[in-house]
């Protein structure tokens, strides 16, 4: 399907759907390829705003590429239940 066809999603959509603050998903969207910045950073006078248009293919893309890269929380050496009072 044509990129300029499909579904686009907003930010603060994403970030409802996945269970996201609407900052972390700009983020993860802003450097990506195919998303398109409708930001006024260029307009002086204004208040500046960031709204990026996703489509839907690259943000399932995205998706699954953190799914197959999980975070992990990293955890020091020794016992993972030693209590320090």
């Amino acid at each position: 399907m044509e990129i300029a066809l499909e579904k686009h999603y907003r930010a603060k959509e994403l970030a409802t759907l996945w269970g996201l603050s609407a900052n972390t998903v700009i983020r993860m969207f802003q450097a990506e390829p195919g998303v398109l910045n409708l930001s006024n950073f260029n307009t002086p006078g204004k208040r500046k705003y960031k709204v990026l248009s996703i489509p839907e293919s690259i943000a399932l893309a995205v998706h699954s590429r953190f799914r197959q890269n999980p975070l992990q929380a990293s955890l020091p050496p020794g016992d993972p239940f030693r209590v320090i009072l």
